[in-house]
């Protein structure tokens, strides 16, 4: 994955339209391979170079990315709140990403759905400690 191919591009944004597709699966095992390869990916080609197509099928592939991971960290398994919040900061150091769209989704108001019961509650705070959690440690890597 590391080395320079003429299609680089189009392999890195096929392979992230593949986590959109299979970050959000119910079953834990294939929610964490696709956290999992997000990361692979994010790290082993960092300077992929977009034009401004590529890079609004990025937009389009990143903000539903980004709104599953948030909602992961506040699940009941400690390796999938863990797993997020490593997949954020990859996004974060990736200029297909960057700082600004993973801050700017972290920090959107949480909506509040209708007829929430107490389960619901529950994991919203964890949410809300785990986004706490993600800016801190955005913010303090200065790589970020």
């Amino acid at each position: 994955l590391g080395r320079r191919h003429p299609n680089q591009a189009a392999i890195f944004i096929g392979a992230v339209g593949v986590v959109r597709a299979t970050i959000g699966d119910k079953i834990v095992s294939v929610a964490s391979r696709s956290i999992q390869f997000l990361i692979v990916i994010a790290n082993s080609i960092p300077n992929v170079k977009l034009n401004a197509n590529q890079a609004g099928q990025m937009q389009a592939h990143g903000d539903p990315i980004l709104q599953c991971l948030i909602e992961k960290l506040g699940d009941n398994l400690q390796k999938t709140r863990v797993l997020a919040e490593d997949a954020i900061v990859a996004m974060c150091l990736h200029h297909a990403f960057g700082t600004r769209m993973c801050l700017s989704t972290i920090t959107r108001p949480i909506k509040k759905q209708e007829g929430t019961n107490a389960k619901k509650t529950m994991n919203s705070n964890k949410q809300v400690i785990g986004k706490y959690n993600l800016l801190h440690r955005i913010l303090s890597d200065p790589d970020c």
